[in-house]
């Protein structure tokens, strides 16, 4: 986080993990700290700021009181974010305020986008799809049921394939 500089007087920090990864329309939890120095004992408010389109962010519990603790920070992200990588140079950071001001903490957000299915065609016997908005490495299924009344959890893979450079 960013530290305060004043060293002599009562203050305190927000700590978070640098990093967070999750997929398009799921979630992903994470501890803030408030970290008190030379006996800070004030209530701190936590919230974020510069969320990119389509997430949420909540805090369990969204202050913290004495001056020191930890928080569960839940970023909630929809089907439709835009994948990409959101830090600082976007405007992603968590905030702690409290009476004697506010104290801000850098995280980084890498946002996996939802394969989409742009083309679909039989080429002899063969059923090709093209998709796109994968990452290098990750799979995409392909799933089938005779009964649509299943559960998707219940249909069979049909196919798996893997997200390459093109």
């Amino acid at each position: 986080g960013i530290y305060p500089t004043n060293n002599s007087t009562a203050d305190f920090s927000v700590s978070t993990p640098w990093i967070e990864n999750v997929g398009a329309g799921s979630s992903v939890t994470c501890k803030v700290t408030v970290n008190p120095l030379n006996g800070f004992s004030s209530n701190v408010a936590l919230t974020a700021g510069g969320l990119p389109s389509g997430v949420t962010a909540s805090f369990n519990p969204s202050s913290i009181s004495g001056g020191s603790g930890t928080s569960t920070l839940t970023l909630s992200v929809t089907n439709t974010s835009p994948g990409g990588i959101y830090s600082l140079t976007n405007g992603l950071s968590l905030y702690g305020t409290a009476t004697i001001g506010l104290r801000s903490a850098p995280i980084t957000l890498v946002i996996n986008p939802q394969p989409r299915f742009v083309e679909t065609s039989f080429v002899n016997d063969n059923l090709v799809m093209a998709v796109t908005n994968g990452f290098p490495g990750a799979a995409c299924y392909t799933l089938g049921s005779t009964n649509m009344t299943l559960p998707e959890s219940e249909w069979t893979p049909m196919a798996t394939n893997a997200f390459g450079m093109n």
